[in-house]
């Protein structure tokens, strides 16, 4: 009787449409399709914890353009307000369905002195690349309890970045959801032999839109092929502590794509992010800790004293840097937005 009832709304939503009752039709037609738009997004998670990346969110997708062809005939038919409210709910539903993590790497933009990088395609989307500096040889104790989406570069000494994002309509809400969470994995990771350093958001956009070439993995044998595989940077997709799933790049200064940033392969049998970071040690070594390890860490274990005391500026290069040491480190260059997120996340 339910599905009925729904049918029954759903050309009732319609009809008013076609009179111009569009403050009638609207939370008609919103009341039909929302059971549909969370089941689907349910999916979408259940899918991704099985390594079916994807699943809820194209169904959501594909609803997203169903309501931008309700706004093209709500032109056809003469409406003002009505092709604006579906267009609107329909570019929403196109983006929800295909998650932040998806936002093209040519519509990143860095925001001036900032540590965020904000997407022009979808301006409530922001990102942050932060450096996950390891004083330990066995990145496998640091790297599974990040819980987010990773890049590693291999090329030489190996470095790895979390990337953080965040939904915010402006810019100093997403600053702060950033360095929420990084406070948060600080007071993880810290007693781990880790800490982190974001990277400024011109350094940052440099970072994620290197041209690669997609490199394909042995998925059945992936341990082995991540240690022998051929590959300058790889991308993970996490669920908790496991990956599920990667994308290898190759260096590419000629041709390639934008997308070392993209998982390409989901993994049709997750793996856990431990088992990726002893393969990617037998590939490539960390590097010892140098003075901004030394510095971070002087600032996780100064937490709860005054930034007086546990900061000492020498120095002002340019205008947006500061030559900064901490009571145990030697002199160090960072940005001012740098020094004003790590205050924040080791406080």
């Amino acid at each position: 009787m339910g599905w009925k009832i729904k049918v029954l709304a759903f050309f009732f939503g319609l009809f008013s449409l076609a009179l111009g009752a569009v403050i009638i039709a609207i939370p008609v037609l919103l009341w039909v399709f929302w059971p549909l738009i969370r089941r689907l997004r349910s999916s979408q998670k259940v899918g991704a914890a099985n390594g079916i990346s994807g699943f809820g969110g194209a169904w959501i997708t594909y609803l997203g353009f169903f309501f931008v062809f309700l706004a093209v005939v709500a032109v056809a038919s003469g409406g003002s307000l009505s092709p604006i409210v579906f267009g609107g709910i329909g570019a929403a539903l196109v983006f929800y369905g295909r998650g932040s993590v998806r936002t093209t790497l040519g519509g990143l933009a860095p925001v001036r002195d900032s540590i965020l990088l904000r997407s022009r395609l979808a301006p409530f989307s922001w990102l942050a690349l932060v450096e996950v500096k390891i004083t330990t040889k066995d990145a496998a104790k640091v790297l599974p309890n990040i819980g987010e989406r990773l890049l590693v570069a291999v090329e030489g000494k190996a470095k790895a970045y979390a990337v953080i994002q965040a939904t915010s309509f402006g810019e100093a809400d997403a600053e702060e959801k950033v360095v929420s969470r990084m406070w948060e994995l600080s007071r993880v990771l810290t007693p781990l032999g880790a800490y982190l350093l974001p990277v400024d958001a011109a350094a940052a956009v440099s970072l994620v839109k290197r041209r690669g070439r997609p490199v394909r993995l042995d998925t059945g044998n992936l341990e082995q092929s991540l240690a022998s595989t051929p590959y300058d940077t790889i991308s993970i997709s996490t669920h908790g502590h496991v990956a599920v799933a990667l994308g290898a790049y190759r260096s590419a200064d000629d041709g390639g794509e934008l997308l070392v940033f993209h998982t390409r392969q989901t993994l049709r049998k997750p793996v856990l992010v431990w088992e990726v970071a002893n393969a990617l040690g037998r590939k490539a070594t960390w590097p010892s800790p140098d003075d901004q390890t030394v510095f971070l860490s002087s600032l996780a274990a100064t937490r709860g004293e005054s930034v007086g005391d546990r900061i000492e500026e020498s120095g002002s290069p340019s205008g947006t840097t500061l030559l900064v040491r901490s009571v145990r480190s030697s002199q160090i260059e960072l940005s001012r937005s740098q020094l004003r997120a790590l205050v924040r996340a080791y406080s």
